[in-house]
């Protein structure tokens, strides 16, 4: 396989331009590199129609760093676009041609329905096929649009968080009424009702790290941090009243965001009350993974974005090709009733099971947990997470009681933790009897049937002769509530 180079984008809003590296042109793209300039160069085009001086020269030498960042990564593909500020100035092509001088290459301008239609394909590489309604809320303008409907509608408004701030000469109670008025004519709205409302920008995701402050929440990760309608319209409140005294303070809000919150709270607050969404996911994809997602074809947007990304790190990570394929096969039979969202779980657990192999023995489940709740993982939400890193956790032997671990253990039903614990301790099994060799694994079967646990080793080996396994099968026995345990040669 040809090696690929990394993909580059870079994104010049209103409020920031950012470069963000992807490790290569994929479905589940992973950054190595990502930098933003908070240039504000959208600050005052409400106003007076045009890009200030200073926001200009400030882009500039950003987008000059910038090229020689990517350049020296060896980025060969790279993806330069504007959005609202630009498009909305007087002086915007003028801009243009100068960012195409630094730079060397075109800037694509976008239009609204383009970043409408990149923020709702950002979802979709982010999500497991998501439903509902998708806001981007930038700093010059908001984008909506429907995902996972036949209904196809898009749109572009003047609510991003400098320019309604400007547009309602910074007061909370105009800004309402202002995105009320906007909202009014959008009847496609309420077909999300009942559904998930994906919120997508910074200043949203500032809002649900709050919300994790408040709430103690374990998992400091925003993408796929959800809320129930009603969860969300309470501290929505909570955020739009502190703006309005003109003193609002959220802890773990990123200080730069503090201003702009209430504005952002009163936009998702309408937002809901519009579409009737039942719950808010706040996503970390948006406009920049959405036009990576475009450009690819059919077949690679069809890919389960968990899958695909755990099987390239199962690449780079484990001992051995075809291992996580090996469990997968393995542990099939040992879960009943098994569902779709168990199963693609399962099947990602097992390609990045092998992830802590080269630590210390005492480390690997403390450190595998703490790697994998972190993992630059889309399309899994909170407690798929902890259950995934859970059950590689047990795969190198960890327990309940871990002190790290156990707040967000807390947070998984028992019926979650018995899952993974179940999976845990059958990839133990696996890679004890077979020394994490794929074609042991692959030749052996693991059944579980009428309270009988059975575990057959490849051919006539003496591989399963070991009271190590036996230990382990045991293990599993008792997770599983099988009377019997037996290990066939």
């Amino acid at each position: 396989m040809a090696e690929q180079k990394p993909y580059a984008v870079i994104d010049i809003g209103s409020n920031s331009v950012r470069l963000v590296v992807y490790r290569h042109f994929s479905r589940a793209p992973v950054q190595s590199f990502n930098e933003k300039a908070m240039c504000e160069l959208g600050r005052g085009v409400a106003r007076n129609g045009l890009l200030e001086r200073a926001a200009i020269d400030q882009t500039l030498k950003a987008l000059a760093r910038f090229k020689a960042v990517a350049s020296a990564m060896d980025v060969t593909a790279l993806d330069a676009f504007a959005t609202a500020a630009v498009r909305d100035a007087c002086n915007g092509k003028t801009f243009l041609a100068k960012a195409r001088d630094v730079l060397g290459q075109e800037v694509t301008l976008l239009s609204g329905v383009d970043e409408a239609s990149a923020a709702v394909a950002g979802v979709r590489c982010g999500f497991f096929a998501p439903q509902g309604l998708v806001a981007d809320m930038g700093g010059g303008s908001l984008e909506i649009g429907l995902t996972g409907h036949t209904t196809d509608a898009q749109t572009s408004l003047p609510l991003g968080a400098l320019s309604l701030a400007e547009a309602a000469g910074g007061s909370i109670e105009r800004a309402k009424s202002l995105v009320t008025e906007q909202l009014s004519e959008l009847d496609w709205l309420n077909h999300a009702k009942d559904q998930t409302l994906y919120a997508v920008g910074g200043s949203w995701r500032a809002i649900a790290r709050a919300h994790m402050t408040a709430a103690d929440w374990p998992l400091k990760v925003a993408h796929h941090y959800q809320l129930t309608a009603d969860q969300a319209r309470a501290f929505l409140d909570q955020v739009i009243q502190e703006a309005k005294s003109g003193d609002i303070n959220l802890p773990g809000a990123p200080r730069k965001r503090q201003a702009s919150l209430g504005f952002a709270a009163v936009t998702l607050r309408a937002l809901l009350h519009k579409s009737g969404a039942a719950s808010v996911a706040f996503s970390a994809t948006g406009v920049r993974e959405g036009r990576l997602f475009l450009a690819l074809d059919a077949r690679g947007q069809n890919k389960d974005p968990l899958i695909h990304a755990a099987q390239g790190w199962g690449r780079i990570a484990n001992r051995e090709a075809g291992l996580g394929a090996a469990l997968a096969g393995l542990t099939q039979t040992i879960h009943a009733g098994e569902t779709p969202a168990q199963k693609r779980l399962r099947v990602a657990a097992c390609h990045v099971s092998d992830i802590s192999w080269r630590d210390h023995p005492d480390n690997r489940g403390h450190l595998a947990f703490s790697r994998l709740v972190q993992f630059p993982f889309v399309a899994i939400n909170h407690l798929e997470r902890i259950a995934l890193a859970l059950a590689v956790h047990y795969r190198y032997g960890g327990v309940r009681s871990n002190e790290h671990a156990q707040p967000m253990i807390n947070k998984l039903s028992t019926e979650q933790q018995q899952w993974a614990e179940t999976q845990g301790r059958a990839m133990q099994l696996a890679y004890r009897f077979s020394g994490g060799v794929t074609a042991s694994i692959k030749q052996a079967s693991l059944t579980f049937d009428a309270d009988r646990l059975e575990l057959t080793c490849p051919g006539d080996t003496v591989m399963g002769q070991s009271d190590k396994v036996a230990q382990r099968l045991r293990s599993l026995q008792q997770v599983l509530g099988a009377s019997e345990a037996i290990i066939v040669h």
